[in-house]
């Protein structure tokens, strides 16, 4: 039989109302005896017949022969040591309010009783680089390390295996909520199944196992510290210092992504994907006097205007930084966590051994409103580098890639200075761009000494020097992370820690090939926001129209 389990909350009793205000929940009566200290509820979704079929009703008759479809589910709520869990069948699950639910349950108790060698895939989320969530899966029972995740800058959502135990389960996964298959299984059984779930959740193996656990700690939704936290959060969204990204794989019909719409009050504006600049200048335009965080939504549609993802608060999509006294936290996916302090201690060391080189380099400031005014589309870094390497005399290698087979190639680096030094080059404008920046220095560290890497610099340095210098070798290169950003003092101190985690990454990555690597900060000057004209949608039957 196939389970799944969620953990409420402390404070959750057996009667309360934990559901959804959309959910009708009609409590089941039991059958013989039942089961002690459980009660079960049946939902029912809306009754709705397929997408499609309004469209094909256009030119046939369809609807007269298409039954209205409706889905179901049961929770069963059961008290078992003071805990209240909930066991959930077809949409039960997802009838439950967030804010009742234990997070990262089914995490703990699957990282405490997966088997070693028996791991099957895992669901993270990559902080640092502010991405999608990614699903990795081997296609048999492996270690840990075969999945290859930076367990530095990813928080493990999920994750899935065999137990060691096979009387527990034959196969779980475990997130916040933890699905597990139990042969042979009854649910008069249930009690006792529960309680070795509680056991399990209870023991700390996973400390052993799986240490990086402990660098970001969930924050319960209960937990005392969430409305400092929060009232910090709405100061940063206010001053734009947040950004955004979309908090789940879409519950349905992923790939027909296709833009996201804001929804202030009854108006809504499309966005083709989430810059946290336009947001910021549309919210101060529209949203005057609501709570940017609640009461602003976002709905993720396809081309059609339907929807391919539940329509969310604005908070859902935040991801930032907060600090309360002397701790840090980071939002994500509407979960608060707390960054371990060793944690922050170790990043901290790491970057703090990277050497600036700003002044030596001296790099030209960024001027935001003249590389626009002479950039192509949104591309101003191709016109700073271009500037760069014509004003110094360097040579220019943004674009020119190097080719490893038919569909690989990379970029060696954006600029070349005559001094042996490797420019990569980007703004701190977002996390993607810096998680691009330092993929750009590692995988190119990676690389050197092959064929197509050596083949780019050796024109590049003889196009500088002539034929008749020395090839640059690897003990003069230095790969440096040049970084555009309006904020004041040392580069390694004015960015956020989680850009700090992926400078600490890169030191390891680079310096393990032999080579230096180094920082340097480029001064960029941002023109005042103006306010522009936006496209509101309206909905109509053929989907989305825009006026």
């Amino acid at each position: 039989m196939k389970l799944t389990v969620q953990l409420l909350r402390v404070d959750i009793q057996l009667q309360d109302d934990v559901f959804r205000s959309t959910a009708t929940p009609i409590d089941l009566k039991p059958v013989g005896s039942g089961l002690t200290g459980a009660r079960a509820i049946l939902v029912k979704g809306k009754e709705k017949p397929p997408g499609w079929a309004g469209e094909v009703q256009d030119v046939f008759d369809v609807m007269s022969l298409v039954d209205d479809q409706q889905s179901a589910g049961v929770v069963i709520l059961i008290e078992r040591s003071s805990r209240v869990f909930a066991v959930t069948f077809g949409i039960g699950f997802q009838v439950i309010e967030s804010v009742h639910i234990e997070q990262g349950f089914g995490l703990r108790v699957a990282a405490n009783v997966i088997a070693t060698g028996k791991i099957r895939g895992a669901q993270t989320r990559g902080i640092a680089t502010n991405s999608r969530d990614q699903r990795t899966v081997l296609p048999k029972d492996g270690e840990f390390g075969d999945l290859d995740i930076e367990v530095d800058d990813d928080w493990m959502r999920q994750i899935n295996g065999r137990a060691e135990d096979g009387g527990f389960a034959s196969t779980l996964a475990g997130g916040d909520s933890l699905r597990l298959t139990v042969p042979d299984f009854r649910l008069s059984a249930l009690p006792g199944k529960i309680d070795e779930i509680h056991a399990a959740y209870e023991k700390d193996a996973f400390k052993t196992k799986f240490p990086f656990l402990d660098q970001m700690q969930p924050l319960g939704s209960g937990d005392e510290r969430i409305p400092a936290l929060t009232a910090a959060l709405k100061r940063l969204a206010q001053a734009g210092e947040v950004t955004y990204a979309a908090p789940d794989p879409f519950t349905k019909d992923e790939e027909n992504f296709h833009h996201y719409e804001l929804i202030i009050r009854r108006s809504r504006w499309m966005f083709a994907d989430l810059d946290a600049r336009e947001i910021l200048l549309l919210l101060n335009e529209e949203a005057a006097g609501l709570n940017w965080l609640e009461d602003v939504k976002i709905a993720a549609v396809d081309i059609d205007g339907d929807l391919v993802d539940r329509i969310r608060p604005l908070f859902a999509y935040v991801v930032a930084e907060v600090e309360l006294g002397e701790d840090r936290y980071f939002v994500t996916a509407a979960n608060w966590f707390k960054i371990s302090p060793d944690f922050v201690k170790q990043v901290e060391q790491a970057v703090a051994r990277i050497p600036e080189v700003s002044g030596p380099l001296n790099l030209p400031v960024w001027d935001v409103a003249v590389l626009q005014s002479r950039a192509v589309g949104n591309h101003r870094e191709e016109v700073y580098n271009r500037d760069l390497a014509d004003d110094r005399g360097w040579i220019l290698l943004d674009k020119k890639l190097a080719r490893y087979g038919m569909n690989n190639k990379i970029e060696v680096a954006d600029v070349l200075t005559d001094d042996g030094k490797l420019l990569c080059i980007k703004t701190a404008s977002n996390s993607p761009a810096l998680s691009h920046l330092v993929a750009q220095a590692t995988v190119s560290a990676s690389l050197w000494g092959s064929e197509p890497h050596v083949a780019m610099l050796r024109d590049a340095w003889t196009k500088m020097h002539g034929a008749d210098e020395p090839l640059l070798r690897r003990d003069q290169a230095e790969y440096v992370l040049a970084i555009a950003t309006e904020r004041e003092g040392p580069l390694h101190e004015s960015l956020y820690f989680f850009t700090k985690v992926l400078l600490a990454n890169a030191l390891r990555v680079v310096t393990s090939a032999g080579l230096k690597v180094a920082l340097a900060r480029i001064e960029m000057v941002v023109p005042p926001k103006e306010k522009k004209i936006r496209t509101r949608n309206a909905k109509s039957r053929g989907g989305v129209r825009f006026e």
